[in-house]
C-alpha cells in the first residue's frame, strides 16, 4: 500500500511545484510590467512629480501585507492565501488600467502591492513545505529562470504596446495571466500541502507599523524637494514615525507568539544579516530599474522599445545564469559567496552608471544590463533561501513574512528617498544649466521645463518646440539644459544607491554560513 502511495505523492508534489512556478511567473509580471514604460505613464497622466510614488505605494502596501499574509497562511493554509493574493493583483491592475489620473493609478498599484507583497513569501514557504533544504536551490534557480524569461519579452512587449497603442492594455493583459495562475493553484496544488497551523493575526502591530511607515515615507519623499530637511513639517513627520516605531517594537516584544514582526527570529544573527542584505540590495535594484530607465529615455533620448531591445541579451543570459546559480548552490550547498558577490557587483555597476552621458552608445546599455543580470539578478531567489536556512519549517510563515516586510519596506524607502534626491537635485541643477538663457524664456516655457516630463512626452516636446517659433538655437539650448539637469540629478541617485550596496557587502561578510546539507529538515504535518 505504501509503495502505491509514494508515486502518487511524488506526482502531486511535482504538479504543485508547477503551479508554484506559474504563480511566480505571474508575480514577476506584476513586478516588471511598468518598469520600461513608467516614464510614458507618468508623462501621459501628467505625473512626473509623482514618478516614484507608484513604486513607493506598491512596496508600502507590500511591506505591510507581507507578514500578515505569512500569519494568515499559517492559519488558513498557503493555497487559499495564494488565491487571495492573485485576486488582489488582478483587482489592482484593473484599477490602474482604468485610471484617469496619476492618483488613481497609484491607488491601483497599491492594491496590486497588497497581493504582490505576499507572493514571494508564500511560494517560497510552499517550496519549503515541499522540498528539503538541499533540494530547494534548483527550484529557486528555476524561479529565477522564469524571471529571466519574463525579462526577455515583457519590457519590449510592454514598450511596443505603450508606444503603438496605450499602456493601459499592458495591465489588462497581466490580469489574464493572473487568472490563469489562479486556476493553476486551484487545480494543481492538493489540499494535503496546506499547513493549517493555527495563528493569531497581529492587527495592533499592523496599525502601529503602518502609522510609523506612512509618515516616514512621505517625509523622505518630500524632504529635499518640496520641503527642506530641517522644515518643521518634515521633522514632525519623522518624529511621529519614530514614536510609532518604538511603540510597535515594544508591543511586538510583548506578543512574540503572534507578532507581525518576529523579534525572536530577528535575534538570530545570520537571519538578520540575510534580511539586511536584501534590504540594502534593494537600493541597486531600484536604481538600475526605475531610474536607469528614466536615464535612458530622458537623458540619452532613446525610446522605450530601443532600450528594452538593447537589454534583451541580458534577459537571455539570465535564463542560464539563474539555472547555473541554482545548480551551484544545490551542488556545493554553499551560498555566502553569492551573497558577497551580488552587492559588490552592484556597487561597481552604480559607479559605471555615473560615467554615462547623453552620447552613451546602446552597447553600454547592453553591457550594463548583462552585468547587472549576471552578478545581481539572482539575489531575489537566492537570498530568501539563505534566510530560510536559519529557520525551522514551522517558522517559514513568520520568518518569510518578516523578511519580506523589511525588504518591501526598503522597496518603499528607496523610491521615496531617490525621488527626493532626484527632484531636489533637478531643481538646483536646472537653475545652473539655464542660468545663461533663463531671461530669454517665457513664464510658460519655464513652467514646462520645471519637471523632466517634457523629455519623455512627445506631445510636450512638440508643444515646447512650437513655443520657440523659429528660434531653433534657443530651443536646442533649453532642451540640452533640461537634459543636463536630469543627468546630474540621476547620477546623484546612483551614488546614493552605491553607498547602500556597500552596506550589503558588509552584512554578507558577517554571515556565518551553515552548509545547506547540514540543516535539519522535516516536512510539516499536513492538515487532515
Amino acid at each position: 500500500m505504501d509503495e502505491q502511495r509514494v508515486p502518487q505523492e511524488e506526482k502531486s508534489t511535482i504538479w504543485a511545484a508547477v503551479a508554484i512556478m506559474i504563480a511566480s511567473f505571474a508575480y514577476w509580471l506584476t513586478r516588471g510590467k511598468a518598469t520600461a514604460i513608467m516614464p510614458i505613464i507618468a508623462g501621459d497622466l501628467d505625473g512626473m512629480a509623482f514618478y516614484t510614488w507608484a513604486a513607493m505605494l506598491y512596496n508600502l502596501a507590500a511591506c505591510i501585507a507581507a507578514p500578515l499574509w505569512g500569519k494568515i497562511g499559517d492559519m488558513l493554509g498557503r493555497k487559499k492565501v495564494m488565491i487571495l493574493l492573485l485576486s488582489l493583483m488582478t483587482a489592482g491592475d484593473l484599477v490602474s488600467a482604468a485610471a484617469p489620473n496619476i492618483y488613481v493609478f497609484c491607488v491601483g498599484f497599491a492594491i496590486c502591492g497588497l497581493g504582490g507583497g505576499g507572493m514571494q513569501a508564500t511560494y517560497f514557504a510552499m517550496l519549503g513545505d515541499l522540498f528539503a533544504p538541499d533540494k530547494r536551490g534548483k527550484y529557486g534557480g528555476t524561479i529565477l529562470m522564469l524571471s529571466s524569461i519574463t525579462g526577455i519579452f515583457l519590457p519590449i512587449v510592454t514598450a511596443q504596446i505603450a508606444e503603438r497603442a496605450t499602456w493601459r492594455y499592458v495591465f489588462v493583459l497581466t490580469c489574464v495571466v493572473y487568472v490563469i495562475a489562479i486556476i493553476s493553484v486551484i487545480t494543481m496544488i492538493p489540499r494535503s500541502q496546506v499547513s493549517g497551523k493555527s495563528a493569531k493575526v497581529d492587527w495592533v502591530g499592523t496599525i502601529l507599523i503602518t502609522c510609523a511607515a506612512v509618515p516616514f515615507l512621505i517625509a523622505i519623499s518630500w524632504a529635499g524637494s518640496k520641503y527642506a530637511w530641517t522644515d518643521p513639517t518634515i521633522i514632525i513627520m519623522l518624529a511621529v514615525a519614530v514614536i510609532f516605531l518604538v511603540a510597535a517594537v515594544i508591543y511586538e516584544r510583548k506578543h512574540e507568539d503572534f507578532a507581525l514582526l518576529s523579534i525572536k527570529l530577528l535575534r538570530r544573527r545570520n537571519y538578520t544579516f540575510a534580511i539586511l542584505i536584501s534590504l540594502f540590495m534593494t537600493s541597486t535594484l531600484t536604481a538600475s530599474g526605475t531610474f536607469w530607465t528614466l536615464f535612458g529615455q530622458g537623458v540619452m533620448g532613446k525610446s522605450a522599445t530601443m532600450l528594452t531591445a538593447a537589454a534583451m541579451p541580458a534577459s537571455i543570459i539570465g535564463i542560464f545564469t539563474g539555472g547555473l546559480t541554482g545548480f551551484l548552490m544545490d551542488k556545493t550547498k554553499r551560498y555566502k559567496w553569492l551573497l558577497i558577490l551580488a552587492p559588490l557587483a552592484g556597487t561597481v555597476i552604480m559607479v559605471l552608471f555615473n560615467t554615462a552621458s547623453p552620447a552613451t552608445p546602446l552597447w553600454f546599455v547592453t553591457a550594463m544590463a548583462i552585468a547587472n543580470r549576471i552578478f545581481t539578478g539572482y539575489m531575489p531567489s537566492i537570498n530568501p533561501l539563505a534566510a530560510m536556512a536559519q529557520l525551522e519549517p514551522e517558522e517559514f510563515g513568520a520568518g518569510n513574512g518578516t523578511m519580506y516586510f523589511i525588504t518591501s519596506l526598503g522597496g518603499s524607502i528607496y523610491p521615496a528617498l531617490f525621488g527626493s534626491v532626484l527632484n531636489g537635485s533637478y531643481s538646483s541643477a536646472l537653475a545652473k544649466t539655464t542660468a545663461s538663457i533663463s531671461k530669454q524664456l517665457t513664464p510658460a516655457q519655464i513652467k514646462t521645463i520645471s519637471t523632466s516630463r517634457v523629455l519623455v512626452t512627445p506631445a510636450s516636446m512638440k508643444s515646447l518646440q512650437a513655443s520657440f517659433g523659429s528660434n531653433t538655437e534657443l530651443y536646442n539650448q533649453t532642451v540640452n539644459a533640461v537634459r543636463s539637469a536630469l543627468e546630474s540629478s540621476l547620477k546623484s541617485v546612483f551614488i546614493v544607491a552605491g553607498i547602500f550596496s556597500l552596506g550589503a557587502v558588509v552584512m554578507a561578510l558577517l554571515i556565518k554560513e551553515v552548509p545547506l546539507d547540514q540543516i535539519k529538515y522535516r516536512r510539516p504535518t499536513a492538515k487532515k
